[in-house]
């Protein structure tokens, strides 16, 4: 892994950057990685006063996503997880006996959170999936370090969810491509490509897998 030594020994007070679970996170490393052709970065975190760490990949999606961010039920009541009151149920009582939602337009929910995303996110749950703006955001389970196993499986988590959940992206350029029910098309980037010159770090959400006897990120 190429590890991006001038993010390290960051400390972070606002859990709404690193996916939420606690009060601080400080940045142990970060990579660079391709999920599904599109750049992004991992990021361990660790919360010292707790001796945990846990990992957090950041996607830059190709268009602009809805605000959505769903939590696991497990960690209902950690700092930066949204209270129940906010909650938007999907009707689905398997994936709601899960996870919970939010989303800026409830209406958004059922088209983003199909069938089969619900599915997988039983099957591999992970603490925290975000999309906001530009960005998905991946939270690992508290317990992650940051390993070429755990980036894998991570890029993983992306490609199932981008290849087949209808297209949620709008493009900027306003036009109407890639929806109408077709998955985001994959992107142009190469795992062997290096990545473009990075901007100094800004907080922002990030996540990886962790716990359960079910397989997790």
């Amino acid at each position: 892994m190429d590890r991006l030594a001038r993010f390290m020994d960051v400390t972070i007070s606002d859990p709404a950057a690193f996916g939420g679970g606690s009060a601080h996170g400080h940045v142990r490393t970060r990579v660079s990685t391709v999920a599904y052709g599109y750049l992004g970065v991992v990021d361990e975190y660790e919360d010292a006063d707790h001796d945990v760490t846990w990992c957090l990949l950041t996607l830059s999606l190709p268009g602009l996503a809805p605000n959505l961010t769903v939590d696991h039920r497990k960690v209902f009541g950690l700092p930066g997880v949204p209270l129940r009151e906010t909650l938007v149920a999907t009707g689905d009582p398997v994936f709601d006996a899960e996870y919970g939602v939010i989303a800026d337009d409830p209406t958004v929910v059922t088209r983003i959170l199909t069938p089969a995303l619900r599915a997988l996110l039983v099957d591999r749950p992970v603490q925290r999936l975000s999309l906001s703006g530009a960005a998905m955001v991946l939270r690992t389970f508290d317990g992650a370090a940051l390993t070429d196993d755990v980036v894998v499986n991570l890029n993983a988590m992306v490609e199932g969810i981008l290849s087949s959940t209808p297209s949620f992206v709008t493009p900027r350029s306003g036009r109407d491509v890639g929806m109408h029910g077709k998955p985001l098309a994959p992107g142009l980037c190469a795992e062997n490509e290096d990545p473009p010159e990075e901007e100094p770090h800004k907080p922002g959400f990030a996540g990886r897998f962790g716990g359960r006897s079910r397989h997790r990120v």
